[in-house]
């Protein structure tokens, strides 16, 4: 789980969207831009997919390889 600080907690509430990159097996982020709706909670940051999360194919291959997520111009390592 991702340590997050004050700010950018801030910049997530802000946001209300973010853009997600899971890696695919090849350790590639995905091609296309793939914004999703995120929410924090208690310092944690939650993200959910249009579709429902454990259908989508980033969920897919976040869980399995991991990702980037970025917002506000900054691009984060991440666990899903």
């Amino acid at each position: 789980m991702n340590k997050w600080t004050n700010e950018e907690i801030a910049a997530f509430d802000k946001a209300q969207t973010l853009h997600n990159r899971p890696y695919n097996d090849d350790k590639t982020t995905f091609e296309e831009d793939n914004p999703v709706w995120e929410v924090t909670v208690d310092n944690q940051v939650f993200i959910r997919g249009a579709k429902g999360i454990k259908d989508t194919k980033w969920y897919q291959a976040g869980t399995k390889n991991g990702g980037q997520i970025e917002v506000a111009g900054q691009k984060f390592e991440v666990k899903y």
